[in-house]
């Protein structure tokens, strides 16, 4: 089994200085790299708290696959710093602003090839679309699911087109 390093609470800052923690996964000894030692970075954000178990067992297997893992909690929730505004109810909400920034840090970060997927489903999935539009310059896929793009389309009518039936 590869070694993973793991770096607790990263402080990610946002555009307004609010700090987001995350829990930073990297790929140790026995993974093979690119070139410069750099690899692609997966994100997932989440509200429900970035060391619940299958979090970090999600971060352990990617970083042996060769990712660095980076494991947000969002803005409000658990370990980082702001105001919890829950974008599944309101248009209120900082998650769209919030993945930009954090995706362009991770991208910044001397472990990152520059290119930073995202993943996750259920809350996880709803930051992903909203992070979607925003179509920030390092991110590089967005396997969204379970995120309820009908709603997205209802409340901010960007992402999709109504599904049919």
């Amino acid at each position: 089994m590869a070694e993973v390093i793991e770096h607790r609470d990263a402080a990610v800052p946002m555009r307004d200085g609010t700090m987001l923690r995350a829990d930073v996964y990297l790929p140790g000894t026995g993974v093979e790299s690119s070139d410069d030692g750099t690899f692609p970075a997966l994100m997932p954000r989440t509200p429900y708290d970035k060391r619940m178990e299958r979090y970090i067992e999600n971060g352990h297997k990617l970083a042996e696959r060769g990712y660095a893992v980076v494991m947000q909690d969002v803005r409000g929730r658990h370990a980082s710093d702001g105001e919890f505004r829950p974008g599944f109810y309101s248009a209120e909400h900082d998650d769209s602003e919030d993945g930009y920034d954090s995706v362009e840090w991770a991208a910044a970060q001397p472990w990152c090839d520059e290119g930073v997927g995202t993943f996750g489903a259920s809350y996880d999935g709803w930051t992903q679309w909203e992070l979607a539009h925003m179509r920030p310059p390092q991110m590089v896929v967005v396997p969204a699911s379970a995120g309820n793009p009908r709603r997205v389309h209802a409340q901010h009518g960007r992402a999709l087109a109504p599904l049919a039936g």
